[in-house]
């Protein structure tokens, strides 16, 4: 059985590579996603298991505008979300919002890598309890 693929969404290219690392050494597989519309893109052509996002990319916005952007993507509303965000004045605006959506964890930064990775592993395992796998069998 392959290693859940994770998509790394993030402005900072140094915690990128942390991230990268770290869940690759916790036993997953990751993607890098560039930022903004070319992150939908790669998201849509990998189809990741779980995706790590920072909801600042490019600028303030284009992290939520990504979100929402995945959520009405048939293709792309199942994966889950883990959103990571500095920002807790807006993300604190917005965090209401996103309990409308299945599949959606919130995470403030700066987060313990510990938490990070149970996090990770507990998303994946709703995602396997509500949901086909990826080679389209039914629930594990």
């Amino acid at each position: 059985m392959a290693a859940p693929l994770i998509g790394i969404a993030d402005h900072d290219p140094v915690l990128i590579r942390l991230l990268d690392q770290v869940l690759t050494e916790a036993g997953f597989e990751t993607v890098q996603l560039p930022e903004g519309a070319r992150a939908y893109e790669e998201i849509k052509k990998h189809q990741p298991d779980l995706i790590v996002l920072d909801t600042w990319l490019e600028s303030r916005e284009a992290g939520w505008i990504l979100f929402q952007v995945l959520r009405l993507d048939r293709e792309t509303k199942h994966i889950p979300v883990l959103v990571c965000s500095s920002d807790l004045e807006e993300f604190n605006k917005r965090a209401g919002s996103l309990e409308d959506h299945s599949h959606v964890g919130v995470l403030n930064k700066p987060f313990d890598i510990d938490v990070l990775i149970a996090k990770v592993r507990e998303m994946l395992t709703q995602k396997e309890i509500a949901a086909p796998g990826r080679d389209g069998s039914g629930p594990k």
